[in-house]
């Protein structure tokens, strides 16, 4: 049997737990600002700390799926210490993308103190982000406890520039001014700066948690760890054959599905999504496509915006989420192993 294989049970186990932490998380960030009975008591649901959660679910989401993927995938040739390196890193990502968002959502309670004690409402929301933090807290110690064990985090950290970062970061959520998000132009920069915020602060303490060994062995003896040669998409191409052999109920839509990438159109517009050859481009369109989805789920969770100002509205959450999307790409684009160099 291949050493890596029980731990591999463990890092499912770890990943469905997360995905539901993340599930979870989702439900109360909706709820706390489309709930009528706790918006009265919700402190942060203002930029920049509603910026930080909005991402922070995104990021959240995304990095529990990628994950939940590669626990779904087949290995042929076993499961390796790299497979388990990219999936905990995924579910370090996701957990901190949590942990950041709820750690600026207890700087606003904490900063606007008079505006939710004085209700029963506002001691709710404050148990729900404890608890909240305490479940990320639990899953967290799950996934480093497998790292450890692993022995998948040696390596050169930055202890320093990593504390550095956090400080900052929490002291500009502490005490930025809230007359700068009074105007169009300052209430973008908030957007901004608390997107800027969540993205930087999850990475600086991902890479602290599991750093990169560069190729090199970590100490214990094991097998070397360093970038994995396979990518996301090697996740999907693995997942996507194991279901065109297994799922025999839906072979007319495989079947279907191949016939129609053979015709030159529709070659024509997959080369140029192959993000192999082109990555920008189906980073840009994913950028575009999240930007106006945020704009639909806005219309519908507070109402769709007058029509002498959708335009601006339209181009405003389009340019935050493109510029968040491009960050988030930069940022985790080796580290979780998205696309390989």
């Amino acid at each position: 049997m291949n050493e890596s294989a029980p731990y591999f049970r463990q890092a499912k186990f770890a990943t469905v737990m997360i995905c539901l932490l993340t599930l979870v998380f989702w439900i109360f960030f909706d709820a706390s600002k489309h709930d009528p009975t706790l918006m009265k008591a919700n402190v942060f649901v203002q930029d920049p700390y509603d910026a930080v959660g909005s991402f922070g679910i995104q990021l959240a989401m995304l990095s529990a799926l990628i994950s939940f993927v590669r626990i779904l995938r087949p290995y042929p040739q076993g499961i390796t210490l790299n497979h388990l390196l990219l999936i905990l890193r995924g579910n370090a990502v996701a957990l901190l993308s949590i942990a950041v968002t709820l750690t600026a959502d207890m700087i606003a309670m904490v900063r606007y103190l008079s505006e939710w004690t004085s209700s029963s409402t506002g001691w709710i929301l404050a148990l729900l982000i404890g608890g909240l933090m305490a479940l990320t807290a639990w899953a967290g110690w799950m996934v480093f406890h497998m790292g450890r064990t692993l022995n998948l985090l040696s390596g050169y950290r930055a202890w320093g520039k990593t504390a550095a970062v956090c400080l900052v970061g929490f002291v500009v959520l502490a005490f930025y001014p809230d007359a700068w998000r009074q105007s169009i132009h300052g209430g973008i920069l908030t957007a901004l700066v608390g997107m800027a915020l969540l993205f930087l602060l999850s990475s600086a303490i991902a890479k602290l948690v599991f750093p990169s060994t560069d190729g090199h062995p970590p100490t214990g003896g094991r097998s070397p760890v360093g970038e994995s040669h396979e990518d996301l998409i090697d996740d999907l191409v693995a997942l996507y054959r194991w279901l065109q052999v297994h799922a025999h109920f839906a072979g007319f839509l495989f079947g279907g599905m191949e016939k129609l990438a053979k015709i030159s159109w529709a070659r024509a517009i997959l080369h140029w999504l192959n993000p192999r050859q082109h990555a920008w481009n189906v980073v840009v369109l994913a950028a575009l496509g999240m930007g106006t989805a945020l704009v639909v789920a806005e219309a519908i969770g507070e109402g769709a915006p007058n029509q002498s100002i959708f335009l601006l509205v339209l181009t405003v959450f389009i340019g935050i989420e493109g510029t968040g999307v491009l960050q988030g790409y930069v940022l985790f684009k080796q580290f979780l192993g998205i696309m390989r160099s």
